[in-house]
C-alpha cells in the first residue's frame, strides 16, 4: 500500500472519529434551537451530520490535500450527479406510490399542512444534501480510494457503508435478513456502478433520492428519523416489496444513466472538438 492509498484509508477513518467525538455537542445544539415541531426532532437527530461533514473536511485538508470535487471525480461533471439523482427520485416514487396502490391499507394520508411541509421540505434537502455528501465521502469516495481494484473497492465500501447503519431502529423493529441485504445491496452497487462512471456521482444522486423520498413521501412508524411525509405506513421495513423497488430502482437508474452520461460526455466532446477548430 503506498502513501496516497494509507491517506484514503486514514481519512475514512479520521472523519469517522470526528464524527463519533462532534456528534454530541452537535445534537445538544440543535435541540436547543427553538424550532416547531416535527422540524426540531427531525433537526434533533439528523443533527450528527454536520459532526461527519466537519470531519470530512478535516480529513480532506489535512490528509487527501485535494479538493472535494476532485475527490468525488478526475473529471467533474454535474450531470454526472443530476441524471442518477432524477432517475431515482422517478423511480422510487413511482414504486412507493405503486406500493400504495396495490396495499392503501398499510398506508395513511397525512394531510400535510402545505406551510409546514414547505418548512420541511427546505430543512431536508439542506440537512440530506449534507448527510448524503458526507456519508458518501466516509464510507466510499475516500476509502475507495485505498485499493486499486473495483471489486476490492466496492466489498471495503459495503462492509464500511453497512457498520453505521448496524445501529437502526429498523434492523429491530423490521425483516432483519431484508433489512440487512438492502443495506448490503445499496452499498456494494452504489460503489460498483459509480467506480464503473469514473465518478462518485451516481452513488450519491442515488443516495440522496433514496433519503428524499422516505423523508417526504412515505415514512414509516418505527423509524427514529421523524419527518413529516405525505403518507404513513404501518409495513415493517425490510419488506419485499421495498426490497423490489431498491432492485428495480438500482438496475434502471443504472442503465439509464449510463445511457444519457453516455450520449451527453461524447455530445459535449464533439461540441468542444467543434469548437476549437472553429477557433483555429
Amino acid at each position: 500500500m503506498d502513501i496516497f492509498h494509507l491517506k484514503a484509508v486514514l481519512a475514512s477513518f479520521l472523519t469517522y472519529l470526528v464524527w463519533i467525538l462532534l456528534t454530541p455537542f452537535c445534537l445538544r445544539l440543535f435541540r436547543i434551537i427553538p424550532l416547531p415541531e416535527p422540524m426540531a426532532t427531525y433537526l434533533g437527530t439528523i443533527g450528527s451530520s454536520i459532526a461527519m461533514a466537519i470531519g470530512v473536511l478535516f480529513s480532506a485538508r489535512v490528509l487527501m490535500r485535494k479538493p472535494l470535487l476532485a475527490c468525488i471525480s478526475d473529471r467533474p461533471c454535474f450531470a454526472r450527479f443530476l441524471v442518477p439523482f432524477l432517475c431515482g427520485i422517478g423511480c422510487f416514487s413511482l414504486f412507493t406510490l405503486l406500493r400504495i396502490a396495490l396495499a392503501p391499507s398499510h398506508f395513511t394520508w397525512q394531510a400535510p399542512k402545505a406551510g409546514t411541509y414547505c418548512s420541511m421540505l427546505l430543512l431536508v434537502l439542506v440537512m440530506n444534501t449534507i448527510q448524503c455528501a458526507s456519508e458518501e465521502f466516509m464510507i466510499r469516495i475516500f476509502p475507495s480510494h485505498a485499493l486499486p481494484d473495483r471489486l476490492g473497492s466496492s466489498l471495503l465500501c459495503t462492509l464500511l457503508f453497512l457498520l453505521p447503519h448496524l445501529g437502526n431502529v429498523e434492523l429491530k423493529e423490521g425483516n432483519t435478513v431484508l433489512v440487512l441485504f438492502s443495506y448490503v445491496l445499496f452499498g456494494f452497487w452504489g460503489t460498483w456502478e459509480s467506480l464503473a462512471e469514473g465518478g462518485f456521482g451516481y452513488s450519491l444522486g442515488i443516495h440522496m433520492a433514496n433519503n428524499l423520498v422516505v423523508s417526504l413521501l412515505v415514512g414509516y412508524e418505527s423509524t427514529a428519523l421523524r419527518t413529516y411525509p405525505m403518507f404513513m405506513t404501518s409495513e415493517r421495513s425490510g419488506n419485499l416489496g421495498e426490497l423490489l423497488a431498491l432492485v428495480a430502482t438500482l438496475a434502471f437508474s443504472s442503465l439509464f444513466s449510463r445511457h444519457v452520461l453516455a450520449y451527453t460526455l461524447n455530445h459535449h466532446g464533439k461540441q468542444t472538438e467543434a469548437n476549437d477548430k472553429a477557433r483555429s
